[in-house]
């Protein structure tokens, strides 16, 4: 009967090990994740700085994810910058046609006050009504 009391013993001392290293890890990973998503939100907020600078599973995910924002930063800056390119490239277009177009509206007035034939009179309105349409546009 001893040998057994001895075995339930030792099988019970081998559970609570068991427990205590189980409770140990898993606050050891909780410690990790909540370092991770510390060093996550400052990044989100573009506070790109190293913490500490150790040879960690932490250090080496905080250096990624701080190249990843600044990778993502340049991308954001560029695309910012081909945005006004192309802003200010319809903006130049936009006023060099808008010169010849008023140019054209102002002559095919002056072309519809004058005496016409039918015909001519028809291709003056189709051509005020086209120059209309891109002076719309």
């Amino acid at each position: 009967m001893y040998p057994y009391i001895v075995n339930i013993g030792l099988l019970a001392c081998g559970f609570c090990i068991f427990a205590a290293t189980k409770r140990y890890y898993q606050s050891q990973a909780e410690k990790t994740y909540e370092n991770l998503l510390h060093i996550l939100d400052r990044s989100l907020q573009g506070d790109l700085t190293c913490s500490s600078y150790d040879e960690t599973m932490d250090a080496a995910v905080t250096a990624r994810l701080n190249r990843l924002m600044r990778i993502s930063q340049r991308h954001r800056q560029s695309a910012e910058e081909e945005r006004d390119t192309v802003k200010a490239l319809i903006s130049d277009i936009a006023h060099q046609v808008r010169t010849p177009l008023t140019n054209m509206m102002l002559y095919t007035g002056l072309l519809k006050e004058q005496p016409l034939s039918a015909d001519a009179r028809h291709l003056a309105d189709r051509l005020q009504k086209q120059s209309d349409k891109l002076d719309f546009l």
